[in-house]
C-alpha cells in the first residue's frame, strides 16, 4: 500500500513539479485539472536548478549550507488569471496553503489511478475545502477516470462527507479511545442508521460515539456564553 504522507513525504510538491517538467501528456492532463478546480490557475510551470551561497542567508549555520549547497533545487510557478484576461505567475512561496496542497496533491493522485494502486492518506481534508475533497474523491469513485480499480483508505475529521452520497455506508468506520486510551475502530453499520436519517447530524449529536466529550470545558471550568436576550439588552442601553 502507498502511503501518501510517506512515499510522499509531508505531500511535497516535487512529484507533482516533475511530472509538469518532464512529462507533456502529464502537464496536459494536470493543467486541465488544476484549470477545473477554481483556484483560477491557467498554467503551471517547474524547472530545476542549483542551490548557490547567494541564495541562502549569511547567517545560515555551516553544517546546513554544506547539506544544501549545489542540491538540485525545484522552482515551482502557477500562472493565475488576471483581469482582462491577463495572466499572472505567483511563486510557490506566495500560494496558499490550500492551493500548495492541492498542487502537491493531484501528481500522485492521479498516478494512483492510473495504476490501480492501494493508497492511505491521513486527514484528506487538511486545507481544502469540502466540495475540493468532494471533487477529488469523485475521480475515485468513478468508472471512467478509475478504470484500474485504485482504493483510497483516508481518516478525515470533516463529518460533511458522510451525506455526499458519494461514500457507502458499510465504507464508513469511526475511530474511538477507551477509557484506558486505546484506540478502536468500529463501523457505522453497527447502529443500522435508516435511509434518510442525516448522518452528519446523527455523528454530531454523538449518536454513533467517535466525538471529544468535554463536558466542563477545556480549562476545566464550564465557560457559559451571554444570551442572545442579554445581549439585546446592552444594545437598548446604547
Amino acid at each position: 500500500m502507498l502511503r501518501l504522507n510517506e512515499d510522499f513525504p509531508l505531500l511535497s510538491p516535487n512529484f507533482t513539479a516533475k511530472q509538469v517538467m518532464n512529462d507533456a501528456k502529464k502537464r496536459a492532463q494536470l493543467t486541465r485539472l488544476l484549470q477545473h478546480a477554481d483556484l483560477g490557475i491557467l498554467s503551471a510551470k517547474a524547472s530545476e536548478r542549483q542551490l548557490t551561497h547567494s541564495d541562502l542567508p549569511d547567517d545560515m549555520p555551516d553544517e546546513i549550507v554544506k547539506q544544501l549547497i549545489d542540491k538540485k533545487h525545484l522552482k515551482i510557478s502557477l500562472g493565475h488569471r488576471g483581469s482582462e484576461g491577463k495572466e499572472y505567475a505567483l511563486e510557490w512561496e506566495d500560494e496558499s496553503s490550500g492551493t500548495q496542497k492541492f498542487f502537491a496533491l493531484v501528481g500522485p493522485w492521479l498516478d494512483i489511478l492510473e495504476n490501480g494502486y492501494i493508497a492511505g492518506l491521513d486527514e484528506i481534508e487538511s486545507s481544502m475545502h469540502p466540495l475540493m475533497v468532494q471533487a477529488l474523491l469523485k475521480l475515485v469513485f468513478s468508472d471512467k477516470t478509475n478504470s484500474q480499480g485504485a482504493q483510497l483508505i483516508f481518516t478525515t475529521h470533516n463529518p460533511l462527507l458522510l451525506d455526499t452520497g458519494l461514500i457507502r455506508r458499510d465504507q464508513v468506520w469511526f475511530a474511538d479511545k477507551c477509557d484506558e486510551g486505546c484506540t478502536y475502530l468500529y463501523p457505522l453499520t453497527d447502529y443500522k442508521p435508516r435511509k434518510k436519517e442525516s448522518l452528519v447530524r446523527g455523528y454530531m449529536a454523538g449518536r454513533y460515539g467517535a466525538v471529544p466529550f468535554i463536558p466542563s470545558g477545556l480549562l476545566g471550568e464550564e465557560v457559559k456564553l451571554e444570551t442572545a436576550n442579554q445581549g439585546a439588552s446592552v444594545d437598548g442601553e446604547g
